[in-house]
Order: structure tokens, then sequence, then C-alpha cells
């Protein structure tokens, strides 16, 4: 029997040797146009978007409307999770752009995280290269509930929660939706940004023309608070390593 698969990672692996336990003798050929033929997927991060949950290479979403609420609800160990409002976040990205979108719909975090870290925003949750947000408007709730000790960062932003590198422009961006946390214990640190949350490693980091008429209310225990908070009515925080 000739056996051909065509996709590898995860799913294309796990049938070739389901197919050899089954029939030894097989001659099984699996098609990858990847890099790789097979990797575990246990530690990638988790992407949930309200338009689309993550992106690999260059990015360019306009004029898109979220009204759906997002919830994610479950148990994580060291890993991340990623959650927009429009875009949950970008991967490996070369360069975004986000124009016009609005996010509507409120976001809801009920995941009991062991490790890891938490990216939250109403409109691009996190990215790593060259992004660019213009005119972008999020109404809806962010809640975070019920997070576990351990849980090493949280950054939650109105339009954006975390970037890494890159060069980032957020212009003419608005945030109307609050942010709420309760029962939430966190090892790491806690930032909170009414426009952008946090900004590492960033070539340059530009808020311009962007306005945050939002509440927030943090119940956090802070005696597990190792790194510190760190609020911000535009944006929350950056660091240079």
């Amino acid at each position: 029997m000739k056996v051909i698969i065509v996709g590898g990672v995860a799913g294309g692996a796990t049938a070739a040797a389901r197919i050899r336990r089954l029939d030894e003798n097989a001659e099984i050929v699996i098609y990858e146009k990847g890099k790789y033929m097979a990797y575990g997927t246990c530690g990638l991060p988790y992407f949930i978007g309200g338009i689309v949950g993550a992106n690999v290479g260059s990015a360019s979403i306009t004029g898109c409307e979220n009204t759906g609420t997002l919830t994610a609800d479950g148990t994580t160990t060291d890993q991340q999770l990623v959650i927009g409002g429009i875009l949950g976040g970008t991967y490996t990205a070369a360069s975004g752009t986000f124009e016009n979108n609005v996010n509507r719909g409120n976001i809801v975090n009920k995941t009991a995280m062991t490790g890891g870290d938490l990216r939250i925003s109403g409109v691009l949750g996190s990215t790593t290269q060259n992004v660019t947000i213009k005119n972008c408007k999020h109404y809806g709730s962010i809640s975070i509930n019920n997070i576990s000790n351990g849980l090493k960062t949280t950054y939650a932003g109105g339009v954006l929660g975390y970037t890494s590198g890159g060069t980032i422009l957020v212009t003419g961006c608005e945030n109307h939706g609050s942010v709420n946390t309760s029962n939430t214990n966190i090892s790491g640190e806690l930032y909170l940004g009414g426009v952008a949350a946090f900004a590492q490693l960033a070539k340059q980091m530009k808020v311009e023309n962007c306005i945050s008429a939002a509440d927030a209310s943090f119940n956090v225990n802070l005696s597990q608070v190792s790194g510190g908070l760190r609020f911000g009515g535009v944006f929350g925080g950056t660091a240079k390593d």
C-alpha cells in the first residue's frame, strides 16, 4: 500500500505514525512546503482574534469591524495567550498595517494560567515587527479573571497590548473600553496602557493623536507582584531589554 500525505507538522506526522502501526510495509510519503516536516506545537502561543487569530508574514487589515465577544477559558502552562479584538497577533511578520478597524465586542479571559504571559488588547494583541495602527477604535470592555499563581506578566492595552522590535506607529486611535481584573495573582509584572501597554526593544515607538476615555480597575494580589505595576492613561511602559 502507498499513501501520500499532504502537510506535515502535527497532523501529517500523526497520520503517518498511525498508518505505520496499521501496516509496517506501507510506503508513506509526506509533502510539506515548510522548512520543517514536523515540530512540537505545545510551546507555541495561543492566538485569538475577532477578525484574524494570527498572521505570519506581512499583514494588512483595513475597514473591519468585530461585534462578537471573545472568551478564552481553560488552563495553560508556560505559554503565551494573545487576544486581540481585531487581530490576535503577528507571528514572525515582516510588517503590518491596520487602518480604520473597529472592535465593539467584549474580551473576556478566564484562563487559569501557570507561567507564560497574557497579551490582550482591543485591536492588536501582540506584534514583533514593523507595524502601523491608524484610526482604529475599541469600544468593548476587557475583563481578566481567575488568573492562577505563576502568571509571569500581563500586558493589557486599549489598542495595542505588546510589541517587541521594529518600528511602531500608533496614530489617530481611540479607546473607549474599560479594563477590569478580579481574582488575579501575578508573579511578574503588570502593564496597562489606555492605548498601548508595553514596548520592548522597539527601534522607534510613536503614539500620536490618540485618546483613551475609559476606566480601569484592578483587584490584584500585590504581594505576588515581584516586578511592579506600570500604568499609563495612554502608554503603559517600555524596556530596552
